[in-house]
């Protein structure tokens, strides 16, 4: 192989390279991400609880830059007359309004807000007899 036949290849490698380099980079996907300090994590809970109605909430504990899967979760819910929260996140809401949820492990905790609504007690649709109502009544 000539000298002039080697540096043109060398000159076409070279510029491969910076074209490579220089091409803009591919989409990374991300994956979850990870705390940056030890922390307790709730997982995603209903957008709204109802009266009476039992929610399962959950949460992770971050040490050390991974998950503990043995780490002890304790709950609690202010105002405490509106809910009561068992130790396995089990969340029972007594009242309407917004209720704040805390999981502590350790030293660490988080909180989240809950909204909880009523219950609809009666619900009618329009141009439906009413029960008990004189013959003929509807709902407007």
């Amino acid at each position: 192989m000539s000298i002039r036949r080697l540096a043109r290849l060398a000159a076409v490698a070279a510029l491969a390279s910076v074209a490579i380099a220089c091409s803009p980079a591919t989409n990374v996907v991300p994956g979850p991400a990870m705390p940056a300090r030890d922390t307790v994590v709730i997982s995603d809970s209903p957008y709204a609880a109802y009266v009476g109605a039992p929610v399962r909430l959950a949460a992770r504990v971050w040490r050390d830059g991974s998950v503990d899967p043995h780490a002890a979760i304790e709950w609690s819910v202010s105002p405490r007359f509106a809910a009561r929260i068992a130790g396995d996140g089990t969340l029972v809401p007594l009242d309407d309004g917004h209720l704040t949820i805390v999981a502590r492990s350790g030293a660490v905790r988080t909180k989240r807000t809950l909204l909880v609504r009523r219950s609809a007690t009666r619900v009618a649709v329009a141009g439906q007899r009413v029960p008990g109502s004189t013959a003929g009544a509807l709902v407007p």
